[in-house]
Formats: structure tokens, sequence, C-alpha cells
């Protein structure tokens, strides 16, 4: 088992290393001394015990970087036949149904792509990062900063409908996101 230890105080450190090894004395451990250290040696850990209050990068800062990380490894994509054109998906806010078109809405573009496709079959290529609200929307989870009865907003400042049937159902589908692994915009 790689385990890491990350504290600003020596003391700490080693004692936190010391417990480890008389609890998993087959495990490998790495001590770090700040958050930053922990993002730049780019390794994966089965656990990471983290310092919440630290000079620099905290605890919190961290273990969120550590997830980005993890999902920029994991990295998946949306293929639009109709266009040749390949997505990433942490790159996708929303997916948003007009008539026959759909229009997905991405991160740093002016405009979002119009395709000709449908929201189930969009809805079925994309990962479980993703949630259909309304039956004109599809978000991405990630990107999600606020939501309350009505609707749901994200990192561009963009509002989507939510269902009032969906909402206890979303609600249950975000926190278990969040709970395993999702990336918090908050």
């Amino acid at each position: 088992m790689d385990i890491a230890v990350v504290d600003d105080e020596k003391a700490i450190r080693e004692h936190i290393c010391g417990l480890v090894e008389e609890q998993q004395p087959e495990s490998r451990i790495e001590a770090y001394a700040t958050g930053g250290e922990l993002l730049a040696s780019g390794k994966r850990f089965d656990i990471v015990f983290l310092d919440i209050q630290m000079e620099g990068m905290n605890g919190i800062e961290a273990a969120r970087g550590l997830r980005e990380a993890a999902k920029k490894k994991e990295r998946r994509v949306l293929f639009i036949k109709s266009r040749n054109l390949t997505l990433d998906q942490s790159e996708i806010l929303y997916i948003e149904s007009r008539a026959k078109k759909v229009e997905i809405h991405t991160a740093g573009a002016a405009q979002a792509i119009e395709i000709y496709a449908a929201m189930d079959e969009l809805e079925a290529q994309l990962g479980e990062n993703f949630y259909r609200c309304h039956r004109a929307y599809i978000v991405n989870m990630d990107c999600i900063t606020e939501y309350d009865g009505e609707s749901i907003a994200l990192t561009n400042g963009d509002r989507v409908y939510l269902t009032k049937k969906k909402y206890g159902e979303f609600v249950k589908a975000y926190m278990w996101h969040l709970q395993n692994g999702g990336v918090s915009s908050v």
C-alpha cells in the first residue's frame, strides 16, 4: 500500500509515519512538507494524510488538486461523428437541446458547438460525471457552483433548469459524485 503523509511540521510528519509503520509495516510511506510537493511528485497514493492548515497550499486545496489530477489521467472524450470532432468531456459545461439541434457549451469557448444529435444518444455516451437534470439539459457535475429547487448554476455563470420531479434524485446523485472523487466548483 502506498501512503503519503503531508504536514508542514516535521515532528508531526515523523510521528504519523511512525504510527503508520507500526500498523502497516509492509506499506511504502512518503512524507511531504507541503501540498505543492505532494502534487509535484505526480505519484498516486492509496491513502493520503493531509494537514488542513499549512502555509501556501492548504490540505483542502491539495486534496482538490489530487482529484483533478486523477480525473485528467482518466481522460474521457465525446466523439461527434457528424463533425468528426472529439471533445474532452472535462471541458463540457452542459449540453442544451434546441429543437432538433443540440448545443454543447464548453469552458473557454465563445460560442457553443451546434450539432444535430439526440439527447438520449449523448447522455448514453457521457460518463457518470454528467446528469440529465431536465429533458433539455445535461450538466457536468464537476462544473456546478450552486443549485436550488428550480435551477443549477455553472462555473461560467449560466443557469440551467432543474425539473422539480428530479430534484431529490439530483441531490443524491450530486452528493454521491462529490463523495466519490468528484470535483466541487463551489
